[in-house]
């Protein structure tokens, strides 16, 4: 799954959880190969999961909600990426005690559901029941 010649950024949180994506590296010659996030995504998603402010996680998730709708992702490959990298912040975001991210994070991610399309259907499995428990929130 991880690619050569790629840079990954991985954070994680003190429960286990992890996540990696891939960034546009300055040194690489071919960008056109291997698709990735750019780092104006990746460096929210980041911050998603290592701070624990109420404001800060609002911030990020509107600063990714305007670079969804100014810079949104073109090709299959990076709708992906983008999923992979978002659903275990999704999950962990949905159950925050903050009513607040919880709202914000369902905003995004129908956000994402509408710019993805049918790649979302790969990601459904882990994340219709928290999409779901916060629909009755």
């Amino acid at each position: 799954l991880l690619r050569e010649g790629m840079t990954y950024t991985f954070s994680t949180w003190g429960g286990g959880l992890s996540a990696a994506a891939p960034v546009q590296s300055s040194t690489s010659s071919d960008s056109s190969s291997s698709p990735a996030l750019s780092s104006s995504y990746t460096q929210p998603f980041s911050q998603l999961l290592t701070k624990k402010d109420v404001l800060t996680k609002l911030k990020c998730l509107q600063q990714l909600q305007q670079l969804l709708t100014s810079e949104p992702p073109t090709s299959a490959e990076v709708n992906r990426l983008l999923l992979q990298s978002w659903s275990p912040v999704f999950t962990r975001l949905s159950t925050d005690p903050d009513k607040k991210v919880r709202e914000s994070s369902n905003e995004f991610m129908g956000a994402v559901g509408e710019v993805v399309g049918k790649s979302i259907g790969r990601f459904l499995k882990g994340i219709v029941p928290y999409w779901l428990l916060n629909f009755f929130d």
